[in-house]
């Protein structure tokens, strides 16, 4: 492969948020150069060879298959390939030790005084040789934070998160959202926002009683990607936002946030009928 000095950009690296590989559809981590036609491929240089075109993005066939809170892996990518972890990772999982205590996974309990303090912290591991999550309790966390030797720390990384649960519904929403979206950056966790499937309101009670209703633009319903109009709450239970201003056992609609330049050609307007529940207002569409 050649290309004249001038239309590459070399010694560029990736730490695998980036890109994977066109042949292989597995995530890529290390050095990459990129062309003046906007192409990216492996190696430092093109000398560095042989050299495989990268494609930027997540792989569409990687998916979180489970969900690291509902106490089973949140798993990005069950298969990760070891050829681009760094060989410190790889080596990692041959370290033994003895007399470890396994990973269980834990889904906290809030108390009285988290509530108070409108927040509290959650605890997460990652293994170190591919993307799998789990939640744990916070004293598993503090073997795993202390290198203790009644686990085996060398095979996982642990992570603590501030997690709101008071206040306004859709600003703990929000807030929770930014929270791990900065962690997932910060510690090149692929897939660990996606691991909590929506569910940024878990946990939250609404202490007040208040009513939360939203006058369009924030929240879009989710299944039909109309924008939303009416009373909104928290499922106790899942933690996605709903349409409604209280939960009942009958079927609504699961919503979620519009995103930064979307733009919506169609509206739903929820009218409260019986309480605890939302109806539709028979509304033409597009005339909104």
């Amino acid at each position: 492969m050649y290309f004249p000095l001038s239309q590459i950009t070399t010694n560029l690296n990736t730490g695998g948020e980036d890109f994977y590989t066109q042949s292989t559809g597995v995530v890529y981590v290390g050095s990459y150069f990129k062309t003046s036609k906007g192409l990216f491929y492996t190696g430092t240089t093109p000398n560095d060879g042989p050299n495989q075109l990268l494609i930027k993005g997540i792989p569409k066939n990687t998916t979180n298959q489970e969900d690291a809170e509902s106490q089973s892996p949140g798993s990005f990518n069950s298969e990760a390939n070891l050829t681009f972890i760094p060989q410190a990772y790889a080596s990692a999982s041959t370290v033994k030790q003895s007399s470890t205590t396994p990973v269980v996974s834990s889904s906290p309990k809030p108390t009285e005084k988290d509530y108070n303090n409108t927040k509290f912290k959650r605890y997460f591991l990652k293994r170190t040789t591919n993307y799998i999550y789990k939640e744990i309790s916070k004293d598993t966390y503090s073997l795993y934070k202390n290198k203790s030797n009644l686990v085996q720390y060398s095979l996982y990384t642990p992570l603590s998160i501030d997690w709101v649960i008071t206040g306004p519904l859709l600003n703990a929403y929000k807030t929770n959202i930014n929270i791990v979206t900065l962690a997932t950056k910060n510690e090149r966790w692929l897939g660990f926002i996606e691991s909590f499937k929506g569910r940024f309101a878990r946990y939250f009670k609404n202490i007040e009683n208040k009513s939360f209703y939203t006058n369009g633009g924030e929240l879009k319903v989710d299944d039909t990607n109309e924008e939303y109009i009416g009373y909104y709450h928290a499922n106790p239970f899942t933690g996605n936002l709903m349409e409604g201003r209280v939960h009942v056992d009958t079927p609504h609609r699961i919503l979620t946030l519009i995103q930064k330049g979307e733009v919506l050609s169609k509206k739903f307007i929820s009218q409260e009928g019986e309480v605890g529940t939302s109806t539709r207002r028979n509304i033409p569409r597009g005339l909104y």
